[in-house]
């Protein structure tokens, strides 16, 4: 059975006094000091005042320390509900990613910039701009035409709804042609019997704006940045939901069920957080991801198998004026025979 919480700790500050500390709280000064006598020692009883020793008060557990000492609160639409704000002015942020899997590490650091165009109805168009990259540590001749094939993809513009989920494709057809002449490009740079099946793999993907869609749904930026930050979050400021990461390549994405809150007090009066944190509930028992299989299978016939393992955490810090994203950390791990663990940061430039 969950231990309710008895009290909350609130720290005096130079200056608080029973009738000050009394009227944030809208009760009598009887009332607090009765509340806090009944937790205190001897030596911190209230009478008509504080004790000139006294350093924290016990207060009744629906007041947060922070609310009685007036700490900014975030600007919500309703209940725990945050809105898009956003401002058409160009955000330039630099990325990090990498992915180590047992003894091997593959890492890319690059810049990327978003930029606010219109509004349509419901919907949020942006437009991300992929700069050059920047660093490219253990890449191999695969992993260089991917980088280049990814490229083509940008200056991209995308659709975004009123949760901050990413929805769609604005610039199919600029796409679309950018690649046609991409393609040959690459044909002429690169050899080998691999690579034709990687262009023609990718090929297929860009002929078709379906797949085209699901695949960008993949790309860790965007599915980081447009996670649908801007939801309810109930007055409780939390909730649980579960949500997919492309943690293992060659397969369905992994399912996290992961808890978000937001932290309804400010820092420094202008930026909040929020943070989701969880782990693996997939049907796929390990084996299931060791075969890189989309549905469970293993454990139709054997409802021993060993179960997968893994984590998830990431951080956001935004702006409470224009709601934008300041910078993320994440982190996303797969308890494989060779651990995978994807991290990632984006930062805000100045």
């Amino acid at each position: 059975m969950e231990t309710k919480k008895r009290f909350t700790i609130y720290t005096l500050e130079e200056g608080d006094s029973l009738a000050s500390v009394s009227e944030k709280l809208g009760k009598t000064n009887w009332e607090v000091a009765h509340f806090h006598n009944c937790f205190a020692k001897d030596d911190a009883l209230i009478g008509v005042a504080f004790p000139a020793t006294l350093q924290v008060l016990y207060i009744e557990p629906n007041f947060h320390e922070k609310e009685v000492k007036g700490v900014p609160k975030v600007s919500f639409v309703y209940d725990g509900k945050i809105a898009i704000k956003p401002i058409k002015v160009t955000q330039e942020y630099h990325v990090t990613t990498s992915l180590d899997v047992h003894e091997s590490t593959l890492k890319l650091s690059y810049d990327v910039s978003v930029t606010f165009l219109k509004k349509l109805g419901a919907v949020f168009l942006f437009k991300i701009h992929k700069k050059q990259i920047l660093e490219i540590d253990s890449f191999g001749m695969l992993e260089e035409l991917e980088a280049k094939i990814q490229e083509t993809l940008y200056p991209l513009e995308i659709e975004v709804d009123d949760d901050g989920f990413f929805i769609g494709i604005a610039n199919y057809e600029q796409i679309l042609e950018r690649w046609q002449t991409v393609k040959e490009k690459l044909l002429d740079e690169f050899d080998g019997v691999a690579v034709l099946k990687t262009i023609l793999f990718y090929d297929a993907i860009f002929f078709d704006a379906l797949l085209l869609f699901e695949s960008l749904q993949n790309d860790l930026f965007l599915k980081t940045y447009f996670s649908g930050l801007f939801c309810n979050y109930t007055l409780g400021y939390t909730f649980e939901n579960c949500l997919d990461f492309p943690i293992l390549k060659g397969c369905k994405n992994a399912k996290y069920k992961v808890h978000n809150k937001i932290d309804p007090y400010l820092n420094d009066e202008v930026f909040f957080t929020i943070t989701r944190e969880g782990t693996l509930e997939d049907e796929r028992v390990l084996l299931d991801f060791e075969e890189k299989l989309n549905e469970p299978y293993f454990a139709l016939f054997d409802d021993k198998q060993e179960k997968a393992m893994g984590g998830f955490a990431s951080h956001y810090v935004l702006n409470n004026t224009t709601h934008s994203i300041e910078n993320i950390s994440l982190e996303c791990t797969l308890e494989l025979e060779k651990k995978r663990t994807i991290k990632m940061t984006v930062r805000l430039l100045d």
